[in-house]
Parts: C-alpha cells; structure tokens; sequence
C-alpha cells in the first residue's frame, strides 16, 4: 500500500492502548507492581473523569504534581520513586489535568481565560474530594503551574505548599516581535489566536505524527543522565498516546497564554497574595524565565511570607525533574524543608 494512503487508514490509538504505553513507561521509571493508576469522576458526562498514577512512602503528608502542556503524570516517570522514598510523603500523585493525558476527553466547553481556569480547578478537586485527601503540597509544572496557582487561590485551606516548577504566565515576557515586524510572527500569531494546537497536528499526520513525536521526545530533552534507549522509546510512545487521543482541554493554551506564551493573566499577583509557601523551581536553561520566579519570591519575603526560589545549575531546562532527577529531588526536599 502506498505510504501516501496510511493517514486516510489511521485509526488513531485507543484508550486501552495510551493506557499500555502509561504501563510500559512507569513500570521501567518506577518498577512493575509499585504504582497504581485511577480514574476519578470530574463532573460531567461519563467520559467526564480525572486519571492519576500514585505511588505508596513511608511519611505522612501528600504530594500531589500536575503535569504541563501536552504531555501527562508520566511525565514524572523519573521522579516518583524517589519521591516515595523519600520520607517526606505518604503518597505522591500525579494528576492528569482534566481533558488531557490519560484523563477522559468529553466535549471542552471554555470560551474565556476564566472558563479555562474553572475547568481546570474544578477537575482537580473533584478528584481530590474522590480520593479524600484533606491536604497536600501542590505542585505544578509550566502550564500546570497556571492550574496549581489558581487551585491554591481558590482552595487555599487544601495546600499547605505550592512548588511551581518552570510555571508558565508568571509575569508578562518582554516582547521580540510586535505585529507587523515580522509576516512568519503575524502568521503564527493568527494561528495561535485561532487556536490552533500542535496536537491537531500529530493527529493529522496519522503515522507520521508518531514518527514526529518520537524524534521530537529523543532530541528534546537535556538530561543528564541519559535516558536509555527503553526509556527514550517508552517516553515517546507515550508522548505520543497523550497527544493522539481526541483534543480536549489542549485548547485552553490559546485561552491562558497569548502568541509566544505571554500570559493572558500573569499569575504573579495570585501567587504573591497566597497564605501557603510558595517555592519555585528552575533548570538553568528554563526557557520559562527564572527571573519572574526570583521577582516574586522577593516581593513575598519582603512581605513577611513564606517563599524560595531555587535555578538548579547544569545542563537542565524546563522539564529539570525529567532531566536531571537528583538535583530536583533535592531541590524540592530542600524547599519544603525535609
């Protein structure tokens, strides 16, 4: 059969498979049999649920982390072993925003910047109250870090801490391009507005998506221990699986951000007014700006509250928890004071 002719025979994968390659890539970061995977009832239609991956310690608080765009609690493949064993946590989630992931896909009703953010909140206590957690350390990664900071404004009797790691829409980004300098700018600026997501695109290209996503998941990240070539091959496949599922909640990136990750809303002053501490966590060459996190840790302490600001040195960047796991581990039990 003629290359040409797959995508008009691609039928995409289906949940049972996403939910092998979530399988296939915790049960090499963490181990077969140490994790465990639910789905939690958001609050729509049946397909309407809240998928997590938890991992079992020996101490007495909870962890709960939310994953960034596009991808899901696999992403925290590396970490939650460590994090487990860590002694500071009794349990350590990792939470699939609502309508991304392996979460359930029903149909996105957000129009606005404030839908977006009541989607996304509401998704994350409907799964707490579920699973019954009274509190925990929230933790939040790139657009994750927009969810988790609205959630502790909204919910501030439910986190004890916030960690924000690499957050998108902390404070506005100074402008490169204004429009009318550059037509490619303008162009991608049209698209973005119309809310176009590169998800669309993988699942447009069938087949070749999965090649794309592969490559992309094999050059992109600095890790300094190197994933192996399973691990490198897992983490693709399941890159890809989050990416190939119906879109969802994907779309809330051109609600909450503007062309070039410029916040609609900066969540600055959300997050300097939260009673919790507040920690922020950086790879060197976060391309998230470091700067806004520092910014606003210091308007915090110079508050009187609680709040750090940590860039781990190295070769890291803005997945620092994937690419090196150490250094964040310490980081992080450094920051919440363990």
């Amino acid at each position: 059969m003629a290359p040409l002719a797959w995508p008009l025979l691609w039928r995409g994968l289906t949940t049972c498979e996403a939910l092998q390659a979530e399988k296939q890539l915790l049960d090499l970061g963490v181990g077969e049999g140490r994790w465990q995977r639910s789905d939690s009832r958001a609050i729509g239609a049946d397909d309407d649920r809240v998928h997590s991956v938890s991992v079992r310690g020996a101490g007495t608080e909870t962890l709960v982390m939310v994953h960034g765009l596009g991808t899901g609690s696999g992403i925290f493949f590396r970490n939650l072993g460590p994090l487990a064993s860590s002694g500071a946590w009794g349990a350590v989630h990792a939470v699939d925003w609502r309508g991304a992931g392996l979460s359930g896909r029903p149909a996105y009703p957000a129009r606005t910047h404030d839908d977006a953010v009541d989607w996304l909140v509401e998704g994350l206590e409907a799964w707490r109250r579920e699973q019954n957690i009274e509190t925990m350390t929230l933790l939040g990664h790139s657009m994750g870090g927009i969810a988790a900071a609205h959630y502790a404004a909204r919910h501030g009797d439910r986190v004890d801490r916030l960690v924000l790691v690499g957050p998108a829409g902390v404070e506005r980004r100074r402008r490169l391009y204004e429009k009318g300098d550059s037509a490619l700018y303008d162009f991608a600026s049209r698209l973005w507005e119309d809310g176009y997501h590169p998800a669309a695109v993988v699942r447009a290209l069938g087949p070749w998506g999965k090649r794309l996503v592969e490559t992309y998941a094999a050059r992109r990240f600095r890790c300094v221990v190197p994933l192996s070539d399973d691990e490198a091959a897992a983490l693709g496949e399941y890159l890809h699986a989050c990416n190939s599922l119906p879109g969802c909640s994907e779309k809330c990136m051109n609600q909450l951000l503007g062309p070039i990750a410029q916040p609609r809303q900066p969540i600055a002053p959300l997050v300097e007014d939260l009673a919790c501490p507040v920690s922020f966590i950086y790879g060197e060459h976060d391309w998230m700006q470091p700067a806004s996190g520092a910014n606003v840790a210091r308007r915090r302490l110079a508050a009187g509250k609680g709040a750090s600001c940590v860039v781990v040195p190295g070769s890291a960047g803005h997945y620092v928890f994937l690419e090196d796991p150490a250094a964040f581990l310490d980081a992080l039990l450094r920051r919440v004071g363990r």
